[in-house]
Formats: structure tokens, C-alpha cells, sequence
């Protein structure tokens, strides 16, 4: 008899510890998105990177920061600019507007505002980061022939004309404050912003343009990929990417843009990170829209995270995401602590990267999220 009365407490206590563990979860979750009033908008925009971030400052003032725009043309582009639009109303401006780097799928939408004079997104900015001059075609005016004030010098010159620009490159260590948000950079560092300096954009182009469509991976098995050598990026534009933490309240996110893992891992030793000391993140931003070139077993091994956010659609011409890095996220899964993949786009492509086989092995942990319109933090889990 007390057997089964010690079994019967044993039960309950572990189903009492259950219950109260997923209340907490929930008070926890709910406290996060009540106290902290943030929401993040990872837009739609292909195989490109275009993030709205929106929140209420101690003063319960709503503030505005903006993470690159996508491409310079892209479906559902007018979408993303009246989603903008609406922000910029409701907030009465943006507080920084970061370019990360030079890359079309990142700085072509930002381009697009001002050849296309949408002053009232450009003119509405108290803040760039931009780390490099960016071309615009030099355009006369129809009426006095005279050259477009913005379009006679580059941009970066023109916003710090304008004062809206730091002089100063935006590297590793730089930390800004904005109305309780904390972002501390950890790329790039001085050597690949020199080097990524001596590129103009019309050369970066031609550069894309000479990349020939790859073999995609997605028809490996896990057994194929486990265990495969990490092959880095060569990009320089790639490797000058701002990339950062940001701390609000009890959130912290990752936002890596394309940049290069080893200059990640250098800032996160340096800030006293280490296999016993890791950074607890809600959230990455992948770096490369899920190159295999851009996710190293070394950073990961740097992050205790569950929530990886992929920005891609499974019909660009690069063929991204790479299998390859999907499953060095994968294999940080366990049974209670399973890892979730965050997908900008929802099609046919995407969803049969993994087959129902891998999606069910039980040796894998995984969850793929699907976003229904936009994806959005906090995350519907």
C-alpha cells in the first residue's frame, strides 16, 4: 500500500511541477509582450531583410528603428511601404533607420526612397547608420535642369550634410541608447570595413551578378550533412555588416544582417562570453538569409537561443537557405527544448526542404513556423 500511495505523490508533485512550470511560461511570455509594448515586423520582402521595430519608451512614447528595406524592387513592395507609412503616423518618425551594408537584397528598397523622392519616409528619419556611400543615378530636373540635391553627391555624404549621419563608422563595441532600447554592435570590425570601403556598389553588383546559380542541398539526408566542414563566406560587402544585440526590457534579440561568424565570435569573447558563459537570446536573425557560409558551429556554440528567424522565400535565384545551416540549428534541439525555425515566407519550396521523415525523426527536435501574413515578435509559439 505505500508503494502505491509513494507513487501516487510522486505523480502528483511532477504534474503540480508541470502545471506550474507552464503558468509561469505563460505569465512570463504574457510579460514580455504586456510590459515591454514591442513589436517586431521580420516584412515579407523575398530573399532580402527588411525588419519595422516598434515600442513604448518609459514615457509610454512610441519609438520607431528600422532594419534595411529589401531590394530595390520586390512583390509586394508597395505593401511594405504603406506598413512603413502607417508606423511613421503612428510614431511621427523613425528614430534610426540602419542600412547594414551594401547589398542590393538589403539596401535597394532604401535606394528605391529616394529615386523615387518618398520624402515622407526620407525627410521623416532623425537617424542613419550607414557605414558606406551608396550611388544614386544622378537624375536633372524636368523643370530648371539643375541636378536633384540629393542625387549630386552620394548618401552617406549627403546625410551627414544633413546631420543625420554619424561622421564615424558604426563598428564592434559602439553602444547607442534610444528611448530604453540598448544595441551593442558586434560587427563589423575596422579591417573589413576598410576593406569593404574600397568597394563601390556599382562593383558589388557586377560581383552578384557573377555568381552562378549553385546546387542547391536540399536533397540531403541528415546522415550527409551531419558532420559537414563549415566553408566561410568570401563576401567583404557581406562581411562589413552591422550586425548587433538589442536589450529592451527583458528581451534581447539578435539581428546579424549577412555578416561573417568569426567577427561575431571575436566581439562575444571579447564581452567575456565563453562555453560556460553563453549569450541567452528570445531570438536570432540568421546572418545570409540561411547560408551555410554564414551560421559556424563556433558562434553557435556562443548562443543558448531556441527562436532562429530565416528571411528568404524558396524562390530566389541563390537557392538559399542552405539544408547545411537549417541543420546546425536543428541538431541544437532537445526534447525540451526543442528548436524553432522562423520562416518570412510561407510557400511549396520552403516547406519541402525537410522531408515528413526528418520532420518526425525522433533524434531531431525541430518545429518550422510558417508565417500566416507577416512574421511578428513576440512569436505565437
Amino acid at each position: 500500500m505505500k508503494k502505491y500511495v509513494t507513487l501516487f505523490k510522486l505523480k502528483l508533485i511532477n504534474f503540480l511541477s508541470t502545471t506550474f512550470k507552464t503558468i509561469l511560461n505563460r505569465l512570463t511570455i504574457e510579460n514580455v509582450t504586456n510590459n515591454n509594448n514591442m513589436k517586431i515586423q521580420f516584412l515579407p520582402a523575398g530573399c532580402g531583410d527588411a525588419i519595422i521595430l516598434r515600442f513604448n519608451d518609459s514615457n509610454e512614447e512610441k519609438r520607431l528603428i528600422v532594419i534595411d528595406f529589401g531590394k530595390e524592387r520586390y512583390k509586394g513592395q508597395d505593401r511594405m511601404l504603406e506598413l512603413l507609412r502607417e508606423e511613421i503616423n503612428n510614431c511621427g518618425c523613425i528614430d534610426l533607420f540602419v542600412i547594414t551594408h551594401m547589398d542590393n537584397d538589403h539596401i535597394g528598397g532604401v535606394v528605391s526612397l529616394f529615386k523615387k523622392k518618398h520624402k515622407d519616409i526620407t525627410d521623416n528619419v532623425k537617424e542613419w547608420w550607414l557605414n558606406h556611400s551608396l550611388e544614386i543615378q544622378q537624375e536633372r530636373d524636368n523643370v530648371s535642369g539643375k541636378i536633384n540635391a540629393v542625387q549630386e553627391v552620394d548618401l552617406k555624404e549627403y546625410l551627414v550634410k544633413q546631420s543625420k549621419c554619424p561622421e564615424k563608422p558604426i563598428l564592434a563595441g559602439e553602444i547607442k541608447n534610444i528611448g530604453g532600447v540598448k544595441i551593442e554592435v558586434l560587427s563589423p570590425d575596422i579591417d573589413s570595413y576598410n576593406s569593404a570601403r574600397k568597394i563601390t556598389l556599382k562593383e558589388e553588383k557586377k560581383r552578384q551578378q557573377k555568381i552562378g546559380a549553385k546546387i542547391p542541398d536540399h536533397g540531403l539526408n541528415f546522415g550527409e550533412l551531419k558532420g559537414k566542414v563549415f566553408e566561410k563566406d568570401g563576401s567583404p560587402a557581406n562581411r562589413s555588416s552591422i550586425a548587433f544585440v538589442l536589450n529592451f526590457g527583458n528581451v534581447k534579440g539578435l539581428f546579424l544582417a549577412d555578416s561573417h561568424p568569426d567577427i561575431i565570435v571575436n566581439s562575444l569573447i571579447k564581452s567575456g562570453k565563453n562555453l560556460e558563459n553563453k549569450l541567452n537570446l528570445d531570438f536570432v536573425k540568421i546572418s545570409h538569409h540561411g547560408s551555410r557560409k554564414n551560421t559556424s558551429p563556433e558562434l553557435l556554440e556562443l548562443l543558448q537561443c531556441s527562436n532562429f528567424i530565416i528571411s528568404v522565400n524558396g524562390t530566389n535565384g541563390d537557392r538559399l537557405p542552405d539544408k547545411e545551416a537549417l541543420f546546425r540549428l536543428i541538431e541544437l534541439g532537445t526534447k525540451d527544448n526543442p528548436i524553432n525555425l522562423f520562416f518570412t515566407h510561407d510557400d511549396q519550396k520552403l516547406r519541402s526542404i525537410f522531408s515528413n521523415e526528418e520532420i518526425k525523426n525522433p533524434n531531431y527536435h525541430f518545429n518550422l513556423k510558417f508565417p500566416i501574413d507577416i512574421l511578428t515578435y513576440p512569436f505565437e509559439l
